[in-house]
């Protein structure tokens, strides 16, 4: 990929084959006027500056542990909190509109319907209705993978005190092979769950291969879709996923303490509800004591109570800036980012470990960081390896901002970061 030299405060944001980032930041800003207002005669480096605040410091590239704030959705709290404390219950009554609004928003993203949709608390939250209303039992088993992130692991070992069977896919090479998931399931599985994208390397697992190997044995898939949504674009329908669990804290760019979760409508009947039944659970809420109303008929049936109002307010202004911005912009930039990302470290001697076929790429870059070349190749050879949780520190310092992992660095740009940012990474590290 063809780069060009940019320093931090460059305003040519287009660099090789990324989709031109300043028109993407124009759109967003133009999604609340008075936001629009206020920047319009702002060049592109601080336009990037006041809607993604993080940028005016740090060379922020951490979307896979915790996603930046943009200015819409801080100002989207903001009113909210506001409203709630001049006018209380009123103003609290006038958010209730969002929480369809932002169903619908999710669903457009995933390319379901907006009845296909709850709230939960987190992805954990979700994988664990899942894991309590299928209803396993002895004899049956789930299959998940080795390089899970435990949040896709424990809602399944939980079921074993009902003599369910969990099965690891293993890894080779940092990579969830199709042939390895087939030869795991068999005539007994009932599910299988895989994450969108392994977080611990940043393989992009191929969904509507595994879906079809899960369909095929009778079994049904869910993914944990936290470290794709937001930097990759997915369709639920086209790729035959039958669940679908997320949160918001991550590349959404949302609030924390937020999740999501799509179940598949055929499906929605099939799980049994026997301890997430709340009042908001039955069609009229507020016939207060009718306790003889059914289930309401959509996916909404699975929130256990009272929503996480202030952030859905966020994840409103958030999923609009998706929107805006174009997901399919989105993600080429988030790849071709990645793309520099393994470039320049491979340069530098860096380790590259993360799978780098075309279908495997996500915006995660796992590597393993040299010795310092103040060493000679015999210490080299015989010294430990480089404390990453230590070199996190000293980037973080430099106002480099990535994460330790598994004895890796976890790099994980988003579409707002520019190459100056992949630079100044590549200059922090000793």
């Amino acid at each position: 990929m063809a780069v060009s030299s940019q320093t931090t405060n460059s305003t040519n944001f287009d660099t090789g084959d990324m989709p031109a980032l300043a028109p993407m930041l124009r759109r967003i800003a133009a999604v609340d006027s008075d936001i629009a207002a206020e920047v319009a005669e702002l060049d592109d480096e601080a336009l990037r500056n006041a809607l993604y605040p993080v940028t005016k410091r740090y060379a922020y590239l951490n979307h896979a542990a915790t996603g930046s704030i943009s200015l819409p959705v801080e100002r989207a709290i903001q009113r909210f909190i506001h409203s709630q404390s001049e006018a209380g219950s009123l103003a609290f009554e006038a958010f209730f509109p969002i929480v369809d609004k932002v169903r619908a928003q999710f669903a457009a993203l995933i390319g379901a319907d907006s009845k296909e949709i709850a709230f939960t608390k987190n992805v954990s939250d979700g994988l664990n209705i899942i894991a309590s209303g299928l209803h396993l039992g002895r004899g049956d088993t789930v299959v998940t993978a080795e390089t899970e992130f435990p949040t896709n692991v424990y809602p399944w070992l939980n079921l074993r005190s009902r003599g369910v069977e969990v099965r690891f896919v293993p890894a080779r090479n940092g990579r969830i092979l199709p042939a390895d998931i087939a030869a795991t399931i068999d005539e007994h599985t009932r599910l299988v769950s895989l994450s969108f994208v392994e977080f611990g390397t940043g393989y992009r697992n191929d969904l509507a291969e595994a879906a079809r190997l899960a369909h095929a044995a009778g079994a049904l898939f869910c993914v944990d879709g936290i470290q794709g949504l937001g930097a990759l674009q997915l369709d639920v329908a086209a790729t035959g996923i039958d669940f679908l669990a997320t949160g918001t804290v991550k590349w959404l760019l949302g609030p924390a303490n937020l999740g999501l979760l799509y179940i598949r409508p055929q499906l929605l009947d099939f799980l049994k509800i026997t301890t997430q039944r709340s009042w908001l659970s039955v069609p009229v809420p507020f016939d207060l004591f009718n306790y003889a109303q059914p289930l309401r008929p959509d996916a909404a049936r699975l929130e256990g109570g009272s929503n996480n109002m202030m952030g859905i307010a966020g994840l409103s202004a958030a999923l609009a800036v998706f929107a805006a911005a174009d997901m399919a912009e989105v993600e080429a930039r988030v790849l071709a980012l990645a793309d520099l990302t393994r470039e320049r470290l491979t340069a530098e001697g860096h380790e590259v470990i993360s799978p780098d076929g075309p279908q495997e790429r996500s915006g995660i870059v796992c590597f393993r960081p040299r010795r310092g070349s103040s060493q000679s190749s015999q210490a080299s050879e015989t010294s430990e390896a480089v404390d990453v949780h230590e070199l996190t520190h000293q980037l973080a310092e430099r106002q480099v901002v990535v994460s330790p992992r598994n004895g890796l660095i976890r790099v994980a740009p988003h579409f707002y970061n520019i190459p100056a940012d992949i630079e100044r990474l590549i200059q922090a590290l000793p």
